[in-house]
């Protein structure tokens, strides 16, 4: 009895080294996987002290769900945040709730960033997306980044 102990006990210290590192650690989701589909502005355009609150629609090429928190960000400065998102495969809509963040140059370009377990990274995005000031208030606008097919064009800009 105490021969097949021992060797059970011998088989599961030898066993148990390969069994944790089988294991996956850390994040199932990473920001690679993400990417930023759209992002809008409400009310569109927005005038001068008016509040407003931007939408994301984020798609997520893994097969992993994870809680995360997203923010929007005009170069370093957070303009809009949300916290505790679950992401789930496929495309997600996101509203974010309304902030005081108020326009005053004429052209602003935002960016996405995710925190996934305290790690925060840039998300890609389809398009640069701007807000530019007209008559009415500060309106959205999307720029195109250029295609690999044609360096240094950037993509619907017309006739070759």
């Amino acid at each position: 009895m105490k021969k097949n102990l021992v060797i059970a006990v011998i088989g599961l210290l030898l066993l148990f080294p390969s069994f944790i590192q089988s294991q996956p650690f850390g994040p199932k989701l990473h920001p690679g996987d993400l990417k930023v589909i759209q992002l809008g502005i409400n009310p569109d355009p927005v005038r001068e002290g008016q509040r407003m609150s931007f939408q994301v629609i984020l798609s997520n090429a893994s097969q992993h769900s994870e809680e995360v928190s997203l923010f929007i960000k005009d170069k370093d400065e957070v303009v809009a945040s949300i916290f505790d998102v679950r992401l789930k495969p496929g495309e997600n809509r996101i509203t974010f709730p309304e902030t005081k963040y108020r326009f005053s140059r004429e052209e602003y370009c935002f960016t996405v960033e995710v925190d996934i377990e305290r790690t925060k990274k840039a998300v890609d995005a389809a398009s640069k997306f701007c807000a530019r000031r007209t008559k009415l208030g500060w309106t959205k606008i999307f720029r195109q980044f250029p295609t690999l097919s044609t360096p240094g064009k950037k993509s619907g800009s017309g006739p070759d």
